[in-house]
């Protein structure tokens, strides 16, 4: 019987020291992540050229006017594309925030790409998110359809899709508009090529993201018609 409960007692040890193992492994995994992230971050601050850093402090105090002054004095030195203030294009900041006049000139006068992923170190954005589909989640959260077609209307890609991550799950811009409720954001879409037969990495279909929006149903319904009699 005492060997028994002996026995009995080492094996519940062995197994907490393997739980133990198992959680310090882990700790270490993610210490392990975050040295490699903080290695990356410091490698791409060195391959950053030196002259960005001019424009860094108009850009951390979003001094539009001070900021196209130096892109029109630095051309062909600084190009919009690819200067990244941290993680984030300088398109992506306008449409961040709200600010059309500004990425109204960069994509007009700059050449500013709406469809350039902007890669977010943090968990849920860790995929990359376009300032087209930024203007695109704004748009089904307030409504508001000029920053959309804006980018449209300057090239954005309608049939976009963000990479599978735990914000996205693979959505298109149509199918973030179906979920939204928002008509009119549904019909600008389509009026620029919106493809309503793409799926979000869940399987998710525009049918089942508008299934409690009637109205985006019925437009669904008699814009797929002529294509599912083929």
């Amino acid at each position: 019987m005492k060997k028994l409960l002996l026995l009995s007692g080492m094996m519940v040890f062995g197994i907490a020291s393997i739980n133990a193992a198992q959680k310090l492994t882990e700790e270490q995994r993610r210490k392990i992540e975050e040295v490699q992230r903080g290695k990356i971050s410091q490698q791409k601050a060195l391959a950053r050229p030196a002259i960005y850093k001019m424009i860094d402090p108009l850009v951390e105090k979003r001094d539009w006017p001070a900021i196209f002054a130096m892109l029109d004095q630095m051309q062909g030195v600084i190009d919009v594309n690819e200067y990244r203030d941290g993680s984030w294009s300088l398109l992506y900041l306008a449409a961040f925030e709200d600010n059309f006049l500004a990425a109204k000139t960069l994509l007009e006068k700059y050449k500013a790409n709406p469809n350039l992923k902007d890669h977010i170190n943090t968990r849920l954005w860790d995929d990359g998110y376009s300032p087209f589909m930024f203007a695109i989640a704004a748009s089904s959260s307030y409504g508001d359809l000029a920053m959309v077609k804006l980018f449209l209307q300057h090239g954005a890609n309608p049939n976009y899709i963000v990479s599978d991550n735990k914000f996205s799950n693979g959505k298109t811009p149509f199918i973030i508009a179906c979920e939204s409720g928002d008509l009119a954001l549904v019909k600008l879409l389509l009026q620029y090529k919106a493809n309503p037969y793409l799926k979000a990495a869940d399987g998710t279909d525009a049918f089942k993201a508008a299934k409690d929006h009637p109205e985006i149903l019925n437009l669904l319904n008699k814009y797929n018609r002529p294509a599912r009699a083929a």
